[in-house]
Order: structure tokens, then sequence, then C-alpha cells
């Protein structure tokens, strides 16, 4: 490969890269503002500027490709001190305001200022004065003032959403970036315009003035909105979770998430719906809470005519929102501690895909799900069999592990209605609301496990928060069903680890696959081979 010389080190390069892809992928620190890795070269901040040897200028870095031989100095006294004019410059218009900006703390000026400006300002005259807190969208907020013209957000909206909502207007220090008349900023990927200005000037309406950055605890995870298995950070604060921030997988989402699946996490803490106490059905037939000990035997009392050789009318419902272990968890107690003959997929109804990111199934682990029963019977319709079974009688007993049902409330309602309805739900819905005995499911930031995605790539869902009012993770929940039952001096299916290693022992997919060592991008489950680093599915191709 060629080499390019940068601070004294001889750096091996793609040809076609910049010199500051080299720079980034051997950690060399070069300021910038306007360039992205997923997004065209603007090379309009000048943040970049680095000295190479027989140019007679500064060149930006973003926009100056490597060349064999080529000798390259990102801290010469001449790069500092450019380097510190052009931030002296993008300040003098900017307000000092950093105590009152949402940004706070996550500020490129503030963390640049500190390490490469630091030197006070020289400028007596009036800023100029632009608008704030202008409400461009319904998700999205501009303060003008603050914007450094980056163009990143413009240039996101051409390229990548490919719906050009934002512009820049006006010249020189009258500069602003903004929407045009009557065309509010409503992409379904808005907010990502918020998640890539370096600086504060676009804001999100849901996090603003929510909660301090630096307050704020990320950890990598997976997105439920839907089953193209977005990549994210999950960033929490006692112990709810307050944002989703997309993380860069080239093979999945590139780093964007749709609008509706960083507002997804919302439904977890939804105080509406949300499921944190068992409940138990009166004889009057109403829903009320019982403690944890009453619900651990009511669970038995339901469930003890399907311990051993029974007559099969016991039903077992997965959702599509469960975890992989999650689900074998519960397949492991069907075959070793109840008689079940009738397995559903269930999940949430289908939504609007749009050929980007969105995927019409709104369920994250569909393909975990039928990889959990694969060799099992199940209705080829889904909820739509399990429904008629219900019709006909020949479900009795239903367990619905995830309440998820996509149909008319008011049909699958009446389904229900001459059954005997466990249901494992984290928010009341059709199903919950009709069950015999209801138990709080931890969602999947309470837990950890997988979720394999619609393109068969299985990713690693990882724990953020403590269990809400100890709403049980789904195999701890087939934990307590089985010691309901009777049998757990002989259950060894006890946390994500010990599910996942039994169902690798029902399948050649996972044959090379360690629980603990899924990598930040996931595996590809292949029946030849298993790929960890394949493209896959289709994602918006990059500007050039």
């Amino acid at each position: 490969m060629p080499t390019i010389n940068i601070d004294g080190r001889d750096l091996e390069f793609s040809p076609g890269q910049s010199i500051i892809e080299v720079t980034e992928a051997n950690g060399i620190d070069v300021p910038y503002y306007c360039w992205h890795p997923r997004l065209s070269v603007a090379a309009n901040c000048r943040m970049c500027l680095v000295e190479v040897e027989k140019s007679p200028k500064l060149l930006p870095a973003c926009e100056a490709k490597a060349r064999e031989g080529m000798v390259v100095k990102t801290d010469s006294p001449k790069v500092l001190e450019a380097r510190g004019a052009v931030h002296e410059f993008l300040l003098i218009n900017h307000p000092i305001d950093c105590p009152i900006c949402d940004q706070a703390g996550e500020c490129k000026l503030q963390d640049y200022y500190m390490k490469h400006d630091r030197t006070g300002t020289r400028f007596d005259e009036v800023k100029v004065i632009k608008d704030k807190a202008v409400e461009i969208g319904p998700l999205v907020m501009l303060d003008e003032e603050r914007c450094i013209n980056c163009t990143r957000c413009v240039r996101f909206m051409d390229e990548v959403a490919r719906n050009p909502q934002l512009g820049q207007f006006d010249r020189g220090d009258r500069a602003v970036i903004g929407i045009f008349p009557g065309e509010p900023l409503d992409d379904p990927y808005s907010l990502n315009t918020v998640e890539i200005c370096p600086v504060g000037a676009l804001t999100s309406q849901d996090f603003r003035f929510k909660v301090r950055s630096w307050f704020l605890k990320s950890t990598p995870s997976v997105c439920a909105g839907c089953a193209r298995g977005c990549n994210i950070e999950l960033d929490h604060y006692q112990n709810e979770v307050q944002r989703y921030r997309g993380r860069d997988n080239a093979h999945v989402n590139q780093g964007w998430l749709c609008d509706a699946g960083r507002l997804s996490y919302k439904r977890i803490h939804d105080p509406e719906t949300q499921v944190s106490v068992p409940h138990a059905k009166t004889d009057e037939g109403r829903l009320e809470p019982i403690d944890w000990p009453q619900a651990e035997r009511r669970l038995a009392e339901l469930l003890a005519p399907y311990v051993g050789d029974t007559d099969g009318s016991l039903g077992l419902a997965l959702s599509a929102q469960l975890t992989t272990e999650g689900a074998t968890a519960f397949i492991e107690l069907a075959e070793q501690v109840l008689q079940v003959d009738t397995y559903a997929i269930v999940g949430r109804p289908d939504w609007q895909g749009d050929g980007f990111l969105r995927v019409a199934d709104q369920n994250p682990n569909r393909a975990g799900a039928e990889l959990v029963l694969e060799g099992y019977s199940i209705f080829d319709d889904g909820a739509d069999g399990l429904k008629k079974a219900l019709d006909n009688g020949d479900v009795k007993t239903l367990l619905m592990v995830g309440g998820d049902y996509p149909g008319p409330d008011e049909d699958w309602s009446q389904a229900l209605a001459d059954a005997t309805v466990i249901v494992f739900a984290s928010n009341w819905n059709a199903s919950a609301n009709n069950a015999d005995l209801v138990i709080p499911l931890a969602s999947f930031a309470e837990q950890d496990g997988t979720f394999v995605n619609s393109a068969g790539r299985m990713q690693r869902v990882t724990k953020a928060l403590r269990p809400i009012e100890g709403r049980l993770p789904a195999v701890e929940a087939a934990t307590l069903t089985a010691r309901a039952c009777g049998a757990s001096d002989g259950w060894t299916i006890t946390n994500w680890i010990r599910a996942f290693n039994a169902l690798k022992a029902h399948t050649n997919l996972l044959r090379d696959v360690s629980a603990t060592k899924i990598g930040p991008w996931g595996v590809i489950l292949d029946a030849d081979d298993l790929v960890e680093s394949v493209e896959v599915e289709p994602v918006r191709a990059e500007a050039s």
C-alpha cells in the first residue's frame, strides 16, 4: 500500500483517502467542524488546515487527497497559528451563552477553544444579532446566532435524506441556515441534523433542556423500533432513558436513525401504559394489583393442568419484541416443564417502510424468534392463526410473553374472552387488558441479550437500566414460571448466556459464535458460514 508521512510517522493509506481520513484512522488529532465521514466535502470551516511539504499554503485536510510520499505536519507553528485565527474568527459573532446552551458539554466550539485557542477575544464591536429559538419543524429548533454555517445539516438533507428542506441564505456574517417559506423541516429523518450539528444551533425539541449531557451515561444497544436493527447509543440518567443517538455501523445504519425510531424510547417509561406490578383478575372481572408471591401462586394455579402429560390445549405466543434468549428460555420451559402443542409469533403491526432505514416490520427480533422456533409447528399466518385456534377452542389457556397483537383490539379481546390468559407484558394493551394474570416484563433496555435483524445480523442488546420496579427480564420470567410449576431444581436457564448456549446446541448457525464475544457490528448468521463484515443490506449511497 502507498504511504504518507504525517508528523514524522509513515502511515499506509488506501488510494482516494483524504488526509483527514488517514489521521482519523491513526488517532492523530486534526480538529474539524464541517467535515463528516458520511457527507460530501465542503471545506468551508478551514479548521482542519495542515501544512503539506512543497505546498505554498496550508491545505484543508478534509479536501486534500493523500499521495504517495506526501509529508504532512498537523502541529507546526504555522498550522497552530492559523488554527487559532480560524477559531477566533468563528467566535467573533458567536454568543457567549454556554451556561444556557443545550449543547454545552458536547460542543466542538467549547472543546476546540480549550484545546486550540484559549486566547480571549479582541473583538470590541457589536455582534451580529440573529433570531433565537426558531421552530423550523415539529421536532427541531434553530438558534441562528450560534450557527457557524458548516452546512452539515444542509448536506444531510440533500444527500442522505434526499429531501432538501434546508438551505443557506444571505452572505458574509449575515448568512444563516433556514427553511424555505412555508416548507417546515418535517422530514422523517430530521433529527439527524441535530445530532450532526457541531455547535448548539440545531436542538431537539424533545431533548431540549431535559438534562445536561455530562450527567448522561451511554450504553451501546440496538433500536427496537423496527426490524432494521439500527445501532444506537442509549443515553440514560437516573435509570431513565433520555434519548437515542445513532451509532455508526457501516452494515446497518451508517450512524443515521429515523425520527420514529429515535423517539421510540418513550414507550419504555410511558406512565399511561407501563406495567410495573403484577395484576390478577378478580371474581368481578377487574384487574387489580397483587404482590409477587401472590403472582407466583396464581401462575402455578393457572398452569398446573399443563405440567406433564396433558391434552395439549396450552398455547405459547412469543413476541417478536423479545430478545432471542428470552424466547429461547420459554421454549426450553415448554420442552422441559409444560405440555405445549400450539406456538405462535406475535408482534406489533406493520408500518410504512421507506426504502432507506425503516422496514415494514415494526418488530426488532422476528428473525430471532423464527430462529428459536425453527422446527416447531407455528402458524403460517402468525397471530391470526392463534386467534382462530382460540375461537374454535383448540387453545384453552394462552401463555403470552409480550402482549403484542397486530389486529383490531375488539376482535382480539373477543378471542381471549373464553380462554385463560397469562400475559408477561411491559405495557398495557388489548392482550394484557383481557388477561387473567399480568406479570411485568422488562423492556429490551432493562436486560442483556441479542436481536437478529431482517438481514440476519445478530446484534447485542446491552442492559442499560435496572429493571423498573422489579420488572422481570424474559429469561427471569421463564425461571419464575419454572419455579411456580415446581421444576426449579432441574431448571438451568437462569441467565441470558445459558439461554444463548441452549439455542446454540440446537442450530448450526451459532456454532462459531460466543455470546460474550459478539462484536459492536454484530455477526451475520448464514446457513453455510458466519460472516462478520459483509454488507448485505441496502443502505443509502454516500455522497461522493
